[in-house]
């Protein structure tokens, strides 16, 4: 026979890993939108723009070098970056 002390127990440890599951899982998702936003922030704010508006975001800039050489292009949207030379 099973006493209530002992299923009190179960029941604290049954609460106490699905916390902690949501702590990790929790930490798990900051974690991995940190690492995108850092491996490729181009990228990652045109992925959040895109979300907020609805619409497909794309952008371009361009490097600032010395006036004798041609500056290469960057263009992104929300999957991927291209550098035109």
């Amino acid at each position: 026979m099973v006493t209530k002390r002992t299923l009190d127990f179960i029941l604290f440890s049954i609460i106490l890993i699905l916390f902690l599951a949501a702590i990790f899982l929790i930490f798990y998702y900051f974690q991995n939108q940190k690492n995108a936003c850092v491996s490729n922030p181009l990228v990652f704010g045109s992925k959040q723009l895109t979300k907020a508006s609805g619409y497909e975001f794309f952008g371009t800039g361009y490097f600032r070098v010395p006036l004798d050489y041609k500056s290469p292009i960057i263009i992104f949207n929300s999957t991927t970056i291209t550098i035109q030379k």
